[in-house]
This record gives structure tokens, sequence and C-alpha cells, in this order.
């Protein structure tokens, strides 16, 4: 007799091999496997299991589906509604223009940063901007405002003189820098700058 599984929905957003991940990490943690459980009932390696659950997009198809229906899923291939492109169509260009305005307001983010750090190490800043700075850090932490990353990294990041902290601010990391200046105790500057 063939097992069913619930398995929660899946994020549509995510490619197809992402997608086929999701149920199968779903379906394995429903039966309640390990990863290792599971490869030995599926006769194929952890490392095949864990790629699979990750979406690797160029795992073998065989191997896929033996996998898949050794969780208790079934993949299946429908056609697709008339309206279906224009609705993707529709969707994808209001996703596009989101994440437009969403890079330019992150571009903005880090001039203003850029802007910041130049006016720290000139010393043209009045003196106690750092110190509210680091004051909004401390009320961050003291009502638990965000999470401890962004508290120890811009605790880290403004210790230190006014060229210490532009120094450390031009040194960050892409990702990172994006992320800090998301959630900026700067953001008395950042928002007048953004207006001018």
């Amino acid at each position: 007799m063939e097992q069913i599984h619930k398995v929660p929905a899946v994020d549509q957003r995510l490619g197809f091999s992402a997608q086929l991940g999701e149920h199968a990490r779903a379906a394995r943690k429903a039966q309640r496997l390990s990863i290792r459980a599971a490869a030995e009932q599926l006769q194929c390696s952890p490392r095949f299991v864990h790629e699979l659950e990750r979406g690797k997009p160029t795992a073998r198809m065989d191997k896929v589906l033996q996998a898949l229906s050794g969780l208790g899923l079934k993949l299946s291939v429908s056609a697709r509604p008339a309206d279906h492109d224009a609705r993707v169509g529709a969707r994808s260009i209001a996703q596009v223009e989101a994440r437009g305005r969403q890079d330019l307001y992150e571009e903005k983010l880090a001039r203003a940063h850029e802007r910041i750090a130049a006016m720290l190490a000139l010393d043209t800043v009045d003196p106690g901007t750092l110190e509210q700075a680091r004051g909004q850090v401390r009320k961050w932490a003291d009502q638990q405002i965000c999470s401890r990353w962004y508290i120890d990294r811009w605790t880290g990041i403004l210790a230190g003189t006014g060229v210490q902290v532009a120094q450390k601010i031009l040194a960050l990391e892409k990702q990172d820098a994006k992320a800090l200046f998301q959630n900026t105790p700067f953001g008395f500057l950042v928002r007048a700058f953004l207006r001018a």
C-alpha cells in the first residue's frame, strides 16, 4: 500500500530544483528520518540526500525520481493554465520594479554611509555624533530591539576614534554593509542625507 505524507506548501518563487528539495526535506522530516537513515532507506549516499534537499540543479533525474518515490512523493507534470504567462509576466515585472527600487535605496544607504565615514575621518561632524550613534546601539541592546548580530557588529564598529570608525565602515564586506546600513545607528544623519 502506498504511503502518503502531508508536506507543507513550498514557496513558489523558488526554482524547480529548490522546490523539489523542499518537498523531499519535508517528506523526510514527516517520516522522522535523519539524513543518514533516509539515505539507507533510499539506497543512496547521505551526501545525495543533502544535495537533493538543498536543491542541487544538476542532480541526476533518475536518482531524484527514485529518492522522491522512496520518500512517498510522486512528481507530476501538468499543462499550464492559458493565462499563466500573463500572470507570471505581470508578477515578474512587479518583482523587477520592486527589486530595482530596493537596489536604488540600498545604493543610497551605501553612499550616505560613505559620506558619514568621510565626515568622521575629516572630523567635520558634530562632536556628539559618535556618542549619539553609540547611544542608539545601547538602546537597541537595552530594549532588545534588534538582533544581537547588529548590536555586536555596530558596537565593534563604533569603538574608537572618528577616523577608526570611518575605516571600519569603509572596510565592511558588501553583504555585511548592506545589512548593517539597513539598520544603522546613524539613522538621524542618513535621513537628512536622503532628504537632501
